[in-house]
């Protein structure tokens, strides 16, 4: 299917075997730290960038995150043109078409690291948390939306509710999609268990610039069958067939690294 619909795109395209993901993962975090120090190296591409890049693409890493205008993974992690392929959705929600997308970069552009990112003080999440469960968002799209972040997050607790930041279900939400892009694409399912595709979840804090990664690899997380909460037989189905793409996540390790530390990651 790729085939008949990309090939004016996969014809141009680099078709390559991309750089290690460890090796990717290290480049975004030390341009994390650029750019949190204020040093940053990549302000933008010179003609000569530009002109070999309008031949092909082949983006080490692979970014999904929010739609809020101050999340901007190339400034965040100091990356020029070319180095990130970015799809956006507000509170990082999933759905078939941006599913699609990132099939198509593991497929065809040879990307390794597919990052999810969440960010505090997210504005989805807090919808999320403050739409009764049952109740309209305001249209049957924000319905749609809220529903499907309310899948991911989970239950909360009061305090997780109040907190401004809403950082402990932001990293819910990240946990949720994670596991949401494994249960509704093969392709992606596949790539991660095979090790061709390293799946990893962070967080930016809008008050200081840092990204935080979970510690816990892609390959540990174990994908679980029991549906969330009140959740329970709604899932909204996004080209989904049916199935169930919110399942509860498995355990994970609390994010130690959202205290300070970059997460290990490698």
């Amino acid at each position: 299917m790729w085939a008949a619909i990309f090939a004016p795109l996969v014809a141009e395209a680099s078709e390559t075997e991309g750089r290690p993901a460890v090796e990717a993962l290290a480049d975004i975090l030390e341009g994390n730290q650029r750019f949190i120090a204020g040093k940053m190296t990549h302000l933008g591409a010179t003609p000569t960038d530009r002109a070999g890049l309008a031949a092909g693409q082949s983006p080490h890493t692979m970014v999904l995150t929010c739609a809020d205008s101050r999340v901007a993974p190339e400034i965040v992690f100091d990356q020029g043109l070319g180095e990130l392929f970015v799809v956006r959705s507000a509170g990082n929600s999933v759905d078939e078409h941006l599913v699609a997308s990132l099939e198509y970069a593991v497929e065809h552009l040879g990307s390794k690291l597919l990052v999810v990112l969440g960010h505090t003080s997210c504005g989805t999440v807090k919808a999320a948390l403050g739409t009764p469960w049952g109740t309209s968002a305001g249209s049957p799209a924000l319905d749609d939306l809220v529903h499907d972040l309310q899948l991911c997050i989970g239950p909360v607790t009061p305090a997780q509710a109040a907190d401004p930041t809403v950082r402990d279900a932001v990293w819910a939400n990240v946990r949720g999609v994670r596991l949401a892009l494994i249960n509704e694409s093969e392709i992606l399912a596949n790539a991660v268990a095979s090790g061709k595709l390293d799946l990893r979840i962070a967080v930016y804090d809008l008050s200081n610039g840092q990204v935080v990664f979970d510690r816990a690899p892609s390959s540990s997380s174990a994908v679980a069958v029991a549906p969330v909460g009140p959740a329970a037989g709604h899932g909204s189905g996004h080209g989904s067939g049916g199935k169930d793409r919110h399942a509860t996540p498995a355990p994970a390790p609390a994010p130690a690294s959202d205290h300070g530390a970059h997460g290990d990651g490698h």
